[in-house]
């Protein structure tokens, strides 16, 4: 069922997952929630950091995305390497940004890291409707 929401208020998401398959299904799940712009989508973590830095952070012509979705065990740069550098380029990223995992990890060590390194939420694939409602919820908690 799509979340619904006015156009002014669509929000910005950067999905990030070295499988291309669950990029396509986790972009396709944000598309049809109608609550999301068009998502950008990596499936090379140090790519997504090199765009937010060139695009988002040094020559601001794009502000930093609204949510970010991010798998944790990816080969180049894991999740919680690719925040710890995106918290190294940006001091106030919390402020602006929802972060979340979306992973296929069930193991409370990657849960309770998550959560000291300040992600603010973590979800197991796939990523469903109500995921995407309670992030709305978040996100609209924020403005």
């Amino acid at each position: 069922m799509p979340l619904s929401t006015n156009a002014q208020s669509k929000y910005s998401a950067l999905l990030i997952d070295d499988d291309s398959t669950c990029n396509y299904l986790n972009s396709s799940t944000v598309d049809e929630s109608l609550a999301f712009k068009q998502p950008l989508v990596f499936t090379n973590p140090q790519m997504a950091l090199e765009y937010l830095q060139q695009n988002c952070l040094e020559t601001n012509q794009q502000p930093l995305p609204e949510l970010i979705l991010i798998d944790i065990n990816m080969p180049e740069l894991t999740g919680f390497e690719f925040v710890e550098k995106l918290k190294e380029m940006t001091v106030n990223l919390l402020d602006h940004t929802l972060l979340c995992f979306l992973s296929s990890s069930t193991s409370p060590k990657d849960k309770m890291r998550a959560k000291v390194l300040g992600v603010d939420c973590y979800y197991e694939k796939p990523l469903k409707a109500e995921h995407l409602e309670e992030l709305l919820t978040r996100l609209k908690s924020r403005s």
